[in-house]
């Protein structure tokens, strides 16, 4: 199925201002166009739920890696932050996925993400006591900053070993090196980012140097020596890599998920009340958060082989990009797909992707929700907004900015 011009037309919404602020009037929209469409220019849309798992697991769709990045930007090497993305597990297929993959999760378990509940709601109750302090008498406090934030960078910090110390000066690297996982991003000045990249590559470096001389209890020096003992070990710039993008990946959607997550209750006082008053339900709260405002919107794939997608044939070399928040709303997998409904049964939203590349930090992101969102409503029994909440400008990693409350 080809996007008529109108169609057509609600894609090129998507990546304006005010389409990546509401795009789901847009995905809407598109849902009537069919459930996967050809755009002129050989790109395939895919916008319906079943339509997304397919191709999520299609061995024959791959991610993004250098192969393309040779074809559609030749001059990706002389840039720091692709490379050290396309050296990470997020940008690389086959067998050097599976290495990396089976590197990270060997040490960065099930168990080990469990374990971390109590360490959890210790930093919970620690920010919660200093938006007290923030907010008392009635002042505004910026949510985003003081809490999104600083809970899910100190903990993914807490385990991978850094120094309480070196975490503040992560926040403008980290954003700046996000940014480039933005759709048309290589056509952007990425002289920000390669200078983040630069800072926490020998960041990193000297960490792993430090564990390797120094060991710990740590996931950093688990990882670290794991590869070290490995038949074939990643290379060091692979090791590096990987460890920043377990830092990217262990707060930089957990920050989404906290602030879309709030706003969700904020505009439901019943869905609030609720969870204020029934605290085992939050990870069927969490879940239907992440279904109606995923922190990561869509991710693109490239045709290692002739595949079909929806019905829609995809040649060797075709790109195709699953828009992972549009099938969240599909309503043939969804019942009324806008509206919030944490008692909605067989809630599977896509929000982490799917298939080899599910996102390996899924689990922490969700524990994560689960022991805040409680302990904040508990905390704090009249929050509420204290001024117009805005958004980051970006599409696929969807976050506010600024989220003002007052607290008292």
């Amino acid at each position: 199925m080809t996007l008529t011009t109108d169609a057509g037309h609600l894609v090129g919404q998507l990546v304006t201002p005010a389409g990546r602020e509401r795009p789901y009037p847009l995905y809407q929209q598109l849902h009537a166009h069919g459930q996967a469409a050809e755009i002129p220019g050989g790109l395939v849309l895919v916008c319906g739920h079943a339509e997304a798992v397919a191709a999520l697991r299609d061995p024959r769709l791959a991610v993004e890696d250098a192969a393309w990045l040779d074809r559609i930007f030749p001059a990706w090497r002389e840039h720091p932050s692709r490379v050290l993305l396309n050296n990470s597990m997020v940008f690389v297929n086959g067998r050097d996925h599976e290495q990396m993959r089976c590197l990270v999760s060997r040490t960065f378990t099930a168990r080990r993400v469990d374990e971390l509940r109590p360490a959890i709601a210790r930093r919970v109750n620690s920010l919660l006591d200093r938006l007290a302090d923030l907010g008392g008498g009635g002042a505004a406090v910026e949510y985003m900053a003081e809490f999104a934030f600083l809970m899910p960078l100190n903990v993914i910090c807490d385990l991978l070993g850094v120094p309480e110390a070196d975490r503040v000066g992560f926040r403008e690297p980290i954003a700046s090196l996000a940014a480039v996982i933005e759709p048309g991003s290589l056509n952007t000045d990425l002289s920000a980012a390669d200078r983040a990249a630069e800072e926490l590559a020998g960041y990193f470096a000297g960490l792993i140097a430090d564990r390797r001389s120094h060991p710990r209890t740590d996931l950093l020096t688990a990882m670290t020596s794991v590869n070290d003992r490995a038949d074939r070990p990643l290379s060091e710039e692979c090791l590096v890599a990987n460890a920043i993008f377990l830092l990217l990946a262990g707060f930089e959607s957990t920050i989404g998920l906290l602030g879309n997550g709030l706003m969700l209750l904020l505009e439901r006082p019943a869905a609030l009340a609720r969870l204020r008053a029934c605290p085992q339900e939050a990870p069927a709260f969490v879940e239907e958060m992440l279904r109606c405002e995923a922190p990561v919107q869509l991710t693109g794939r490239r045709a290692s082989a002739g595949t079909e997608v929806g019905g829609i044939d995809v040649p060797a070399g075709g790109s195709v990009i699953v828009l992972m928040g549009a099938a969240n709303r599909d309503p043939r997998r969804f019942a009324d797909p806008d509206r919030f409904d944490p008692d909605r049964p067989d809630n599977q939203p896509l929000s982490f992707g799917g298939g080899v590349h599910y996102c390996l930090g899924a689990r922490l992101a969700r524990l994560e929700a689960q022991v805040a969102f409680p302990l904040l409503l508990r905390r704090f029994p009249r929050v509420a907004l204290a001024g117009t909440p805005i958004h980051l400008d970006r599409l696929n990693l969807r976050a506010y900015a600024t989220l003002l409350l007052t607290l008292t």
